[in-house]
């Protein structure tokens, strides 16, 4: 129990940072419909099977560079020798942010001018901030001996994740031959949420004087969760429900609507814009435990010196820290809305120009970017892109995505950020992006 409060934060803080700009130039692939339902290949039809058709990982850290965490872990036997690397990697700040999709199901068809849609998928996004004294935690743990026998320490973390089920219903309209427009309806099923703010802990411990534990924050949770508290509702234990059912994961009473909107239009033979906002709703999470963290917990050094371990103390005291303010009630958590907007020019027959601006609302932030992007393809049904984004959050970064058609109706395509990292040392390197699937077309 002691520590599960813990690993259920980090386990469930897996933000939607990348705006998919390559994927704006593929009208081939039905997976673009999500960033402007207006935009489909009049001669595809479509169906999208789970798991293949589209996988979407993406893992992004600040601060803290991914080579320094898979080293900590080959390098090392024990648990202690792995954290003392990690917190000597560490900067002042540092962030982690993490994206999954996958398709559930999906499908979609022509019917004279319009062409009706329908899928299934799986979201998951979050990040985790923290400061470099977040490594002192280790210390709740019994296996760890606090050095020179002091802590002074102002650990901080705060997290935001989200996970959820959405099923949109499309339709695309072709208005004129050079104008077609389109929207989406989305019934959105949540399943997890974890929210925190100004979550600190402020250690100040000496083995010869003793210390004190200082607690501050809210924690807001909700998802198929058990919750346990003592009779002064601090926490006992939470943790996930050992039976989970269908609902638990397909069909909640977490709901939500949301909607798309975008129009295609093809200004010359040539020349062609597009223009989408996507992601306008929100989830209502109806079954919410809002938890406070205001506590002074008072260090006995002769207690911890007469053979109670100071980690197991910390644990206890961490786990009481919380308090149960409000239980089962509701809140709205809105999404990342996002303005889409692409101009391409087909140059020559083997080569299209495109310029793609995305500006998307995440947490308190505003991410904008603009790409710059050249398909070297002449194929009808295939694609070779490179691209160049310059990005106010994430930094520049050379893109790349491919599409292919095997056998008529196998329809493959990949694409990914950051490809610079393949130059850099891997000492550089911050962030892992793999996106693509597989489509049955016909």
């Amino acid at each position: 129990m002691k520590y599960s409060i813990l690993i259920l934060l980090l386990v469930v803080s897996i933000s939607m940072r990348s705006q998919e700009p390559i994927l704006s130039m593929m009208k081939m692939v039905p997976q673009v419909q999500r960033i402007n339902p207006a935009l489909y290949n009049d001669s595809l039809n479509y169906i999208s099977l789970p798991g293949i058709s589209n996988f979407n990982f993406e893992l992004e850290a600040q601060g803290l560079k991914l080579n320094d965490v898979s080293n900590s872990l080959y390098d090392n036997d024990d648990a202690a020798a792995i954290w003392d690397d990690l917190a000597e990697s560490l900067s002042s700040n540092n962030s982690i942010a993490f994206n999954a999709k996958t398709t559930i199901l999906g499908l979609g068809i022509k019917i004279k001018n319009g062409f009706f849609s329908f899928e299934a998928i799986h979201r998951t996004s979050g990040q985790i901030q923290f400061s470099n004294s977040f490594a002192d935690l280790r210390y709740i743990q019994s296996d760890f001996v606090i050095p020179s026998g002091e802590i002074n320490s102002q650990p901080e973390l705060e997290i935001d994740a989200l996970s959820y089920n959405e099923y949109k219903f499309g339709y695309a309209h072709q208005i004129t031959p050079k104008l077609r427009v389109g929207a989406s309806f989305k019934f959105l099923s949540g399943i997890s949420y974890v929210d925190s703010e100004d979550m600190g802990i402020d250690i100040q411990y000496n083995e010869e004087t003793g210390g004190l534990i200082q607690t501050k924050g809210q924690l807001a949770i909700s998802g198929p969760f058990d919750y346990s508290h003592n009779n002064n509702h601090s926490v006992n234990d939470i943790s996930f429900k050992n039976n989970l059912s269908v609902n638990d994961l397909l069909i909640t009473n977490n709901t939500g609507l949301a909607f798309d909107f975008g129009a295609n239009y093809d200004i010359t033979d040539k020349l062609n814009i597009n223009v989408a906002i996507t992601e306008i709703g929100s989830i209502k999470w109806k079954s919410y435990n809002l938890y406070e963290s205001n506590q002074t917990f008072v260090l006995d050094q002769n207690t911890v010196l007469q053979g109670t371990n100071m980690g197991s103390f910390m644990a206890d005291s961490l786990s009481k820290a919380l308090e149960l303010k409000v239980e089962n009630t509701s809140k709205k958590q809105k999404l990342n809305t996002t303005l889409n907007t692409n101009i391409n020019y087909q140059l020559l027959k083997w080569l299209k120009l495109g310029v793609n601006y995305s500006s998307t609302s995440v947490y308190d932030d505003r991410h904008n970017q603009m790409t710059f992007m050249a398909d070297f393809s002449r194929k009808e049904f295939s694609a070779f892109i490179i691209g160049y984004s310059i990005s106010n959050i994430n930094g520049n970064s050379l893109n790349l995505g491919t599409s292919a058609r095997l056998l008529k109706v196998i329809q493959f395509y990949a694409f990914a950020d950051k490809m610079e990292n393949m130059f850099k040392d891997s000492s550089e390197v911050s962030s892992l992006s793999i996106r693509g699937g597989i489509n049955v077309v016909f």
